[in-house]
């Protein structure tokens, strides 16, 4: 009850379905939701998401998961990977992201990850993201080689607790004024 390992919901063709609503669903995995036409998604009670490029297809551009604990796509595209019209997520409660995590989500302008202390080893996870800042007030470290790379409009980064950074992490960052990284006692070759 509340966890679907294996949701899928896939409907390419639905243009009268625009508005998904799944309050009960805690998890969901491996193939994600496919619903090109939706505009308004509630996943309210989500705390688990593990698939990649779970919401790809969708028309929303903005969404929020107050619950949302665990992330892991287990992919080289991350759980909200190619993502295109997505310009604001709030994720308050998330702790660890992975290495792709919002990887091609050309219009994102806005994310809340107050509560990320990990972020994945590998992977792009703002990848050409229109970020113009980027705060990861509880994360220890950022060992992810590009995390974000791309980001043109990345203006200031902070992540005041982080021991390590990535030698690539901003790399291609060409807007980048200013990096706050007060704690980091080594750079991470990866």
């Amino acid at each position: 009850p509340g966890s679907y390992p294996y949701v899928t919901i896939y409907t390419p063709n639905a243009t009268s379905f625009t508005s998904l609503s799944l309050p009960k669903v805690t998890t969901i995995g491996k193939y994600g939701i496919k619903c090109a036409y939706v505009t308004d998604l509630s996943l309210p009670a989500l705390t688990t998401l593990s698939t990649y490029n779970c919401f790809s297809e969708m028309k929303i551009t903005s969404l929020e998961l107050p619950e949302l604990v665990t992330c892991d796509s287990g992919s080289a595209s991350g759980a909200f990977g190619s993502f295109n019209l997505l310009t604001s997520l709030s994720v308050p409660k998330l702790t660890t992201i992975d290495g792709n995590f919002y990887s091609n989500c050309p219009l994102l302008t806005s994310v809340d990850l107050s509560s990320v202390t990990t972020i994945g080893t590998t992977g792009y996870s703002f990848y050409q993201t229109k970020l113009t800042s980027l705060s990861l007030p509880n994360a220890t470290s950022v060992n992810t080689s590009h995390i974000c790379d791309g980001s043109n409009a990345l203006v200031t980064v902070s992540i005041p607790y982080a021991t390590s950074v990535a030698a690539y992490a901003f790399n291609g960052c060409t807007a980048l004024t200013t990096l706050s990284l007060p704690a980091v006692t080594s750079i991470v070759n990866n």
